[in-house]
């Protein structure tokens, strides 16, 4: 209600009438008994917190000082406008951003961060203004890197000086022998086994959300003296998952195989295994030579 007026005002020696005393009370009763309303609040009253129920506020709230929070503040179904606000000072120990079924609306000037579900796991998310691109900035519980999907490269010089083993060799011992500070760097393996893989290459690889494939790229030759037909491949764990070029055709010179795929889909995530380049040739004599002079391989 409105601010209250005393409707009836006596003078000593009047007559009082009971409808107009009863007025009176009746207008402080009415506006008092459960309907008092802002005008009858002071600007000053200073009502503490406690004495005030915020948990059912159906309506916009405009704040334009400073705002201390010291319990849960559930802005469910909300939306909280912080566009005047110079600075939000958060220091509660974490925030908990439930995932979201698809990425939020943004408009110009806006950004968006968010968590989502991706693979099986709840993921960060940041979007870009006017409904811009989407990126995933967490991957498996760690930083998500998307400025390269290459997991390991590597590249030597396609040269052979002198008798054509210098570089790094690796012979039945698989013992690296290096010739000389001044030989190019190439990888040879010289076998006798046509069934058996031999590694020449090893390196560590921690598997994540989103790459289920492995697509590797070689450059390689046989020995010039002895062509024979070769294989290579990619073994991951062991066995576990593995990856094997067709047939490459005896060839002198430095080449690029055609490209060639390992599943890796079923190994876990955040788990890190050993990866090997093995090849061998079709040679029993032990004469055939098999060189890569460069590696490459993508995860998809």
């Amino acid at each position: 209600m409105a601010l209250v007026s005393k409707p009836y005002t006596f003078s000593s020696g009047a007559t009082i009438i009971a409808a107009e005393h009863n007025a009176n009370f009746d207008t402080l009763y009415n506006d008092y008994n459960g309907n008092i309303t802002n005008p009858n609040v002071s600007n000053s009253a200073a009502i503490e917190e406690h004495k005030l129920d915020l948990s059912t506020v159906a309506q916009d709230i405009i704040f334009s000082g400073n705002i201390d929070f010291t319990g849960t503040v559930d802005f469910t179904a909300a939306t909280v406008d912080l566009t005047s606000a110079t600075v939000v000072d958060i220091e509660a120990d974490y925030i908990i951003l439930p995932e979201q079924s698809s990425a939020p609306t943004t408009a110009a000037n806006q950004g968006a961060v968010y968590t989502k579900e991706a693979g099986g796991q709840t993921e960060l998310f940041f979007r870009e203004e006017s409904d811009g691109t989407e990126v995933q900035l967490t991957n498996a519980g760690l930083v998500n890197s998307v400025a390269s999907n290459v997991i390991y490269s590597w590249s030597g010089y396609d040269s052979i000086s002198g008798s054509g083993t210098s570089g790094i060799y690796v012979g039945t011992d698989q013992t690296p022998i290096f010739s000389g500070a001044t030989e190019n760097i190439f990888y040879k393996l010289s076998i006798s086994n046509s069934t058996a893989y031999i590694p020449i290459i090893v390196w560590k690889w921690t598997k994540v959300v989103g790459i289920d494939t492995l697509t590797v790229n070689t450059r390689a030759w046989c020995e010039p003296s002895a062509l024979t037909d070769v294989y290579i491949r990619l073994n991951v764990d062991n066995g576990t998952a593995t990856g094997e070029s067709a047939t490459i055709l005896a060839v002198a010179s430095p080449t690029w195989i055609t490209p060639w795929t390992c599943d890796v889909s079923g190994l876990s995530n955040g788990t890190t295994y050993d990866i090997k380049l093995e090849t061998h040739s079709t040679d029993n004599s032990g004469s055939a030579g098999v060189y890569v002079s460069a590696l490459m391989v993508e995860g998809s």
